[in-house]
């Protein structure tokens, strides 16, 4: 019990936790993207407004909604699971205990469920590069283009991977530069 315990290494399961909350919510908003204009357009006007224009459609407006939101939600499972599958590589590659990444993969669930509660207050500061463009599509464009990459740099960045394995990250100074 105590060597699975000390396999266990909590630096690479808070690192590859924060990667894998990094790509689920850039993949999660890039979800969004999907079918944008008519989620714009039920933004921009009434309920009624809504009913007459997607009368003559066969597929109720509703209906359009609920696909395009759990088409969102798989975009963003989607990206707990591929942040998993790079925390497992990196782990066998890097000769480090594989059941790390099964505690990330369920920290990233256990997050996933309690999603809405707390993004809604820190939307604005991750999504923050997409502030420079008026137009909606490119602010979650350009916001999970953000997202992605600090996930990314999160699993390969090879100061973040010295920390992981427990090595020094400061640089030596010679002893006999010292004045």
């Amino acid at each position: 019990m105590s060597n699975f315990i000390s396999k266990l290494n909590w630096r690479l399961m808070l690192m590859h936790f924060t990667a894998c909350w990094f790509i689920y919510h850039a993949l999660n908003q890039l979800g969004y993207l999907y079918d944008y204009r008519f989620l714009e357009y039920i933004m921009h006007h009434k309920s009624d407004d809504i009913m007459k224009a997607y009368a003559d459609n066969n597929q109720p407006y509703g209906i359009r909604l609920y696909m395009d939101l759990i088409y969102a939600v798989y975009a963003g499972l989607a990206g707990i699971l591929i942040a998993f599958l790079i925390s497992l590589v990196l782990s066998i590659k890097h000769k480090w205990f594989w059941l790390n990444s099964l505690f990330v993969l369920l920290a990233g669930l256990g997050s996933f469920l309690v999603d809405r509660f707390y993004w809604k207050h820190v939307k604005f500061i991750f999504m923050s590069p997409g502030l420079l463009f008026k137009s909606d599509w490119w602010f979650n464009f350009i916001g999970s283009i953000f997202m992605l990459v600090i996930g990314l740099c999160l699993f390969f960045s090879k100061r973040i991977i010295r920390f992981l394995n427990g090595r020094n990250t400061q640089a030596t100074v010679n002893p006999s530069l010292i004045v």
